[in-house]
């Protein structure tokens, strides 16, 4: 997480926790995914703490030997992202086909 030393603060800490899970059977799967971030940095006399959370929500479902119907759902959100009580939420999902030979 290199945002804070961009807008010039210095980064003490960083940590990043992920986990996943997955299951497929037959033509269909799924998968969750979730991470969690914090950065400790010092700008100027005052510390922050940014914090950041995303989560991912994603199937498959094959349509025939190397071609795939695929989608996934995702939110995120940091909390004093680019300063002190600036926190911003995102969700999107997208979806596609992905073919492989």
């Amino acid at each position: 997480m290199g945002l804070p030393a961009a807008r010039g603060a210095d980064v003490e800490d960083s940590d990043v926790i992920a986990a996943g899970l997955s299951y497929e059977d037959g033509p269909m799967g799924v998968s969750l995914t979730g991470a969690y971030g914090w950065t400790d940095s010092v700008s100027g006399n005052s510390d922050e703490e940014i914090e950041q959370i995303v989560v991912q929500l994603g199937g498959k479902y094959a349509l025939g030997p190397g071609i795939y119907a695929k989608a996934s759902a995702t939110y995120g959100n940091s909390k004093n992202l680019t300063g002190a009580d600036e926190d911003y939420e995102a969700f999107s999902i997208v979806s596609g086909i992905a073919l492989s030979f």
